[in-house]
């Protein structure tokens, strides 16, 4: 993809990697030589500013590859929950992931900001993420 990118989230191992609580995940934490989060606030300021593309990249246990690519990326203020507020165009040979996600609020272990009424989607599928009512669509879950 180039240079002149930002790391946003690196992880290797299972979820519970990144099993962390909303202030970690607020601030960031980690380091990214292994698993890191570069902070909720700090991508809120890089994106309410000055348009950004968002690139996944996934790599299943197996080693199978794949990636996404939105064309805009923007996401709210900690008052709006982080929710993602702007995704552009996507392309990719990865499903595409966010959209059912948009404008859902960011959840953790201990803050759930997600639409399920049932159970934390953050605490069932061991990471923290942007949920929809169903808990999936996220690049958290046992597969990668």
């Amino acid at each position: 993809f180039g240079d002149g990118w930002m790391v946003m989230q690196q992880r290797f191992g299972p979820p519970e990697a990144l099993m962390n609580s909303w202030e970690n995940y607020r601030g960031g934490f980690g380091s990214v030589d292994s698993r890191f989060w570069a902070g909720l606030e700090n991508i809120y300021q890089l994106t309410k500013t000055t348009p950004h593309e968002l690139v996944v990249e996934l790599v299943k246990y197996g080693g199978e590859y794949s990636f996404g690519r939105y064309e805009r990326f923007e996401i709210d203020s900690e008052y709006e929950k982080y929710a993602i507020k702007v995704l552009g165009r996507y392309n990719g040979s990865a499903t595409e992931f966010l959209n059912v996600n948009k404008g859902y609020g960011f959840s953790t272990f201990d803050v759930d900001n997600g639409p399920n009424l049932i159970k934390s989607c953050a605490l069932s599928s061991y990471g923290a993420w942007w949920y929809n009512k169903s808990c999936k669509n996220h690049v958290n879950d046992r597969d990668y």
